[in-house]
């Protein structure tokens, strides 16, 4: 795939989320000044298999497994699940909330940096490189002590359709706050069929 940069969610009443290097940005409950007086968490609040509405182009990153990314797509929701087809076009992707959180000057607004980790199974770039994931520093908006974000992968590329674990996780000062599994198959591949 190519990880994506800038993602509109589209849901029932088509609510449109702008990220910065894959990094978004939603409201915050206003009853969420305590969160700032707690130790920092994480949570997922919900994942799946998304399809594109529109938009979305294929940008050069240097940060992504494969060097790609897609930038400026809307994506909606079609399934919750941790299983994915490993299908070209198919978004799999998760929506996640950081609470306790200071932005990097100590106010309850601002900016942080997290640390972005996906591993995944071993994809054959076309230059003949393996590669099993990536790690890099993004930025998160803290609105009133919270963070709201999108992360996720999508199949455009043959050489990225492989099958096994795709294990995202976001870090904020060394501790691992959210973790977000999905499990790639073949589709029509009889269950424990290893050929």
């Amino acid at each position: 795939m190519k990880y994506i940069l800038s993602v509109g969610l589209a849901a029932c009443a088509a609510i449109a989320l702008y990220f910065i290097a894959f990094q978004g940005e939603v409201d915050a409950p206003e009853n969420s000044a305590s969160a700032l007086r707690s130790k920092p968490s994480g949570r997922i609040l919900q994942y799946g298999i998304y399809e594109r509405v529109r938009g979305g182009r294929i940008v050069d990153s240097e940060k992504t497994t494969t060097g790609k990314a897609v930038s400026g797509v809307t994506i909606q929701q079609v399934e919750q699940t941790e299983r994915v087809p490993a299908e070209k076009d198919v978004y799999f992707s998760y929506q996640y909330r950081l609470s306790g959180i200071e932005s990097n000057s100590g106010a309850k607004n601002g900016v942080i940096n997290l640390k972005r980790v996906l591993t995944h199974p071993p994809i054959i770039l076309p230059d003949g490189r393996t590669k099993t994931g990536s790690e890099y520093m993004i930025r998160g908006t803290v609105k009133r002590g919270e963070v709201f974000a999108f992360d996720g992968y999508a199949f455009n590329e043959s050489y990225e359709l492989v099958e096994g674990p795709w294990v995202f996780q976001i870090w904020y000062k060394g501790t691992k706050l959210v973790e977000q599994t999905f499990i790639s198959y073949m589709p029509g591949k009889a269950a424990g069929d290893q050929s």
